[in-house]
């Protein structure tokens, strides 16, 4: 039984046999989310700092991938063993941009990752302000698809793009650089 005040978000496995749970909370020495066994009842505590704990998020079949607060990577970690973190991507010291996942499409063998800058820092830095596919095994690769040109003043202006389960389609929204102007929806195609 999770006992607290303030329940943020519970999202179930796409095989249905774990719940992530976030409580809404986050910092040193706090425990920002937890991984529940529904077959075992065993619920497993992951603290912010200690266990690289995802903020932005997404489940697949068996996986959480996310950005970590505190080592600023993405990482990806089986639900049946949620205290070995994998690094799929590292943004180094870059802290400038947020990122929204998903892990929709039937092979999460990559996850889809759209980011977004609030800031006129220069756009040469890989990863700005675009959509991407991150492989989800720790190798590195990655699969760079479109730049958004979404203008950002406020977190309706991020695209939170997503994939379609067959994995063939990415939808997102942008306001095409005019923020808090009209949001207009578009469509990438990865089928080859």
């Amino acid at each position: 039984r999770l006992d607290y005040e303030l329940i943020n978000e519970v999202r179930v496995d796409e095989g249905g046999r774990h719940l992530v749970v976030l409580p809404g909370r986050q910092g040193a020495g706090v425990v920002s989310a937890e991984v529940v066994d529904l077959e075992t009842g065993e619920t497993s505590a992951i603290v912010d700092d200690v266990d690289a704990a995802f903020g932005h998020y997404d489940v697949g079949n068996g996986i959480v991938f996310g950005r970590s607060h505190y080592t600023n990577e993405l990482n990806v970690r089986a639900l049946a063993d949620p205290y070995t973190v994998t690094t799929a991507l590292s943004y180094a010291n870059d802290w400038s941009s947020a990122d929204h996942h998903s892990l929709l499409a039937e092979d999460d063998t990559w996850a889809l990752v759209s980011t977004i800058t609030g800031n006129t820092l220069p756009q040469s830095v890989p990863w700005r302000d675009e959509i991407f596919q991150v492989r989800t095994d720790g190798s590195g690769g990655v699969r760079r698809l479109a730049h958004h040109r979404a203008g950002y003043t406020a977190y309706y202006d991020s695209p939170r793009a997503n994939i379609s389960r067959d994995g063939c389609l990415v939808t997102f929204t942008s306001n095409w650089g005019n923020p808090g102007g009209r949001t207009d929806v578009y469509v990438v195609s990865l089928k080859r």
